[in-house]
């Protein structure tokens, strides 16, 4: 089932130094009280890549003021990616992504540590036998991303940052798996999101999942499958996840349905053991008077993604909230 819950208004959100035949990617978002911290990417008419860490509102004065994009990149590479951010403190920020070095087309993931200005550590992750890998998001001492090897396209991970320690995340009878949304609920408890194709389907990333997970015992329970509207024949995969205000968590979601792709929001529930509620309602994310709309990440109800009247040329970044 499915309902618009509230109104929402979309609001434009591309990086400042925006010019014809450029692109701005809006990839991962958390908040503290009202300040919001987005990361993302412009990439220029030449493809030249600039990531970001935005912090402020989404009221038009602060898009607009250059002195609220922060850009980082990862030494000596020639692009670099940021996909999620994590707020260590009000001057401290965690950053994943990936990026790529002079020579060579493989992604490798990376975590930022330190002042928005650029000064901090970066280190490099990369799991076991990986071929590409991105990291997707951060909270706590986690990471969560995917990679791929030689023998399997779509393997999902969990970095341990203190540990340094790799753990791939399976659905149970799967054969592909990803990761790109984790919250941190406690000290050692964890909830994750992504999808998985299971081993009778060979359509690719079919279902949306989110599983719990103790980061001491290392245990992951509470898996559950959704797709959009509850309807097992749309291909669903969750893009992000937080804490609702209320209880529970919401998502955003990207699926493929008859009608084509479509972005949407959920709010999942606990039941009285502690198991995911499996029938949530979905609201549908749609930014007016474009051809399509991608869900990327969410912190509590205000979604942000990108949209395009021409997915095959440009994209425009969006944040959506209720009001």
């Amino acid at each position: 089932m499915s309902c618009q819950c509230a109104e929402r208004i979309y609001i434009t959100f591309n990086y400042p130094l925006t010019v014809p035949g450029s692109e701005t990617l809006l990839t991962g978002i958390r908040q503290d009280d009202n300040t919001l911290y987005i990361t993302g990417f412009y990439k220029n008419p030449q493809a030249k890549i600039t990531s970001f860490v935005y912090t402020g509102t989404v009221a038009g004065t602060s898009i607009s003021n250059l002195n609220n994009w922060h850009t980082l990149t990862y030494p000596s590479s020639v692009n670099t990616s940021l996909y999620g951010p994590s707020i260590i403190s009000d001057k401290i920020i965690r950053a994943v992504g990936n990026y790529t070095v002079i020579d060579s087309t493989q992604a490798l993931g990376c975590l930022y540590e330190g002042l928005l200005n650029g000064k901090g550590n970066w280190i490099t992750i990369i799991p076991p036998s990986a071929l590409n890998t991105i990291c997707h998001s951060t909270m706590g001492n986690l990471v969560v991303g995917n990679y791929d090897t030689m023998v399997i396209q779509g393997k999902a991970f969990i970095y341990d940052i203190k540990r340094k320690t790799y753990r791939d995340i399976v659905y149970p009878d799967s054969k592909s798996n990803t990761a790109y949304g984790i919250w941190k609920n406690s000290k050692h408890h964890y909830t994750i999101c992504g999808g998985y194709d299971s081993k009778e389907n060979s359509t690719g990333i079919s279902t949306a999942y989110v599983v719990d997970y103790n980061s001491t015992t290392h245990k992951f329970s509470n898996w559950a499958s959704y797709t959009y509207n509850n309807d097992n024949s749309i291909i669903t995969h969750f893009e992000g996840i937080s804490a609702a205000e209320t209880s529970g968590y919401t998502l955003v979601a990207d699926s493929v349905t008859k009608q084509g792709s479509i972005a949407s929001f959920t709010h999942i529930k606990r039941d009285k053991y502690g198991k995911f509620r499996t029938n949530p309602v979905w609201e549908q994310i749609s930014v007016p008077n474009q051809k399509t709309t991608s869900g990327n990440s969410i912190a509590n109800t205000t979604v942000i993604g990108v949209s395009s009247n021409d997915p095959d040329v440009l994209v425009s970044g969006y944040v959506s909230i209720i009001i």
